[in-house]
């Protein structure tokens, strides 16, 4: 459902905008737009991007090419999955090895989908082959215990075998195929954050809350590490261990804040104006991810697995946004191909994990018995908004 049928929340935001015209400006209400949607990266130019999604290309029946990809893409991303999963309880040497026949047979039927997509939409292809790629290696990790030489050499061949079988598999194609655009160069310019969370605002509240949870413990250890180290800097005098609790001059708390307080800003501004708004929220949100990630991973845990993988197509998704804020495909329109074509992926990538996710904290909030606290139910009306925002372009 993620994937198909909902929108962004640029529909709620123009129901929005036409009920403050109708009740504060005593004007209409106006036309519903539903090209605005698919352009919410003003002003053009710079830019000209498409932010398409699937619900708006099925509805506009545009049999492109990014729309017959997406059920192949689904697949495999269902197929890594399997390869994933297939390292769990492994016994015996070939097991242990990863090259039984189901293995084996896993990993064609992967490298045979990724492959084709390199026909359908030449665009999808070396992302789901990365990701394939990546899931082998995962699995290798997680069938051997740990990370080693051996795990490097198993992930590298079957990342060959992958890629061999999606190769031969449409050998004439191959064969007599010309590509007139394959290099990449400087991104013409960069995604704004707001437009970016107009986007895949709904996926981000969901990917946030569960990490979030995840890492609740190391977050905490951090900020009282943190708090303590400020503490220390703000004292009226030196303090050594067992002098008991620390006096603070209110004088020094103060300064210590406005100092700290105007570097991050100041860092901000500086890295923003380097890499955009959207590139520093994504590289603090991949550090989320990986910190709950592979804390799950370390433990080799019954669903570590499939927790392993929703970081890596997560991990994946992300490294796209940043990509684009970076580089742009030789010959587009600005950035108009690039976004479009690759958003969609992320848009894709993003849907999967996020409803996995949103099942485990709903199987959460189902543990806490009732009546909740007050951050739960936050938590809950502002999960309900964003679904209802999603759903209603389609609804419209």
């Amino acid at each position: 459902a993620f994937v198909t049928v909902i929108g962004n929340l640029d529909g709620a935001l123009q129901v929005v905008q036409g009920l403050v015209r109708v009740w504060m400006l005593n004007t209409p209400f106006g036309a519903f737009d539903f090209w605005r949607s698919t352009r919410v990266m003003p002003p053009d130019p710079p830019g000209h991007e498409i932010t398409e999604f699937p619900f708006f290309t099925f509805l506009f029946g545009d049999l492109h090419a990014h729309l017959m990809a997406i059920p192949f893409t689904i697949l495999a991303l269902g197929l890594a999955l399997a390869v994933v999963l297939g390292a769990r309880g492994a016994k015996g040497v070939a097991a242990r090895a990863g090259w039984r026949p189901g293995d084996v047979a896993r990993l064609i039927a992967l490298g045979a989908v990724v492959g084709s997509l390199r026909l359908i939409n030449a665009w999808d292809y070396p992302t789901y082959l990365l990701l394939a790629a990546a899931a082998a290696l995962l699995a290798a990790y997680l069938r051997n215990g740990g990370l080693n030489a051996a795990v490097l050499i198993e992930g590298g061949m079957k990342s060959a075998l992958i890629f061999a079988a999606g190769y031969i598999a449409f050998l004439p194609f191959h064969l007599n195929y010309e590509t007139f655009f394959s290099i990449v160069e400087k991104t013409t310019n960069q995604t704004v954050l707001w437009q970016f969370l107009l986007i895949h605002g709904l996926f981000m509240f969901v990917v946030v809350s569960y990490f979030v949870i995840e890492s609740k413990g190391t977050l905490l250890a951090m900020g009282r590490g943190l708090r303590s180290a400020a503490m220390r800097g703000a004292a009226a005098e030196p303090m050594d261990e067992g002098d008991g609790p620390l006096r603070v001059s209110s004088g020094r708390a103060t300064a210590l804040t406005v100092v700290v307080t105007a570097a991050g800003l100041l860092g901000i501004m500086v890295i923003t104006g380097w890499t955009g708004s959207t590139i520093p929220f994504v590289v603090l949100l991949m550090g989320l991810v990986l910190l709950g990630g592979l804390r799950r991973l370390g433990s080799f845990a019954s669903d570590a697995p499939a927790m392993g993988f929703v970081v890596l197509v997560i991990g994946t998704a992300l490294m796209l946004v940043i990509g684009l804020d970076i580089v742009r495909v030789q010959g587009d329109i600005d950035r108009m191909n690039s976004v479009f074509k690759f958003y969609v992926q992320v848009w894709v990538l993003l849907a999967v994990a996020s409803a996995y996710l949103l099942w485990r904290l709903a199987s959460m909030l189902r543990a806490i018995a009732p009546p909740w606290d007050r951050w739960t139910k936050i938590w809950v009306a502002a999960a309900v908004v964003l679904v209802v925002s999603s759903a209603v372009y389609p609804l419209l």
